[in-house]
């Protein structure tokens, strides 16, 4: 059965919104990412195996959210995995940085600065660039999707 009834009025309309189209659209892939790769708490060290760590501590709460939230609107969850485990990853390199030397391009400089282009796609980058406003009201959402679901 649906958790849909289990939502407060706003994430329900959140929901029929998404399910009229822009479910499976990149900015609502990215957002779904994005809320919860940063609700992942970061290891207190450096880690040898990062992919493991990831999976054998986070993948299966991930996948049960990711499944429920199916459940209510369709979901490319395979991405949203893989961009979870991208954003994850961008923030464990921002805490034990690699120290690899960048290459600074002026067209690209923002991006290659924080090797950005290293974790995401053009086409997410571009995303996030253009589509920023719907990006910060979808992870909203979202974040309020997670808590009312007792993901957070």
């Amino acid at each position: 059965m649906s958790n849909i009834s289990k939502l407060k009025k706003g994430s329900q309309d959140f929901i029929t919104q998404l399910a009229l189209g822009d479910s499976k659209s990149n900015a609502v892939t990215l957002a779904i990412a994005r809320s919860l790769a940063y609700s992942l708490t970061m290891p207190s060290a450096k880690i040898d195996n990062l992919a493991i760590y990831f999976n054998n501590t986070y993948k299966i709460d991930i996948e049960n959210f990711l499944f429920d939230l199916n459940e209510m609107v369709l979901i490319d969850v395979r991405a949203i995995i893989d961009l979870i485990y991208k954003f994850f990853y961008f923030r464990y390199n921002s805490i034990y940085p690699d120290n690899s030397v960048i290459a600074l391009n002026e067209e690209t400089g923002l991006v290659d600065f924080f090797a950005l282009s290293k974790y995401f796609s053009p086409e997410n980058l571009k995303t996030i660039q253009t589509e920023s406003i719907k990006l910060t009201r979808y992870c909203l959402k979202i974040n309020m999707l997670m808590e009312e679901l007792g993901y957070k």
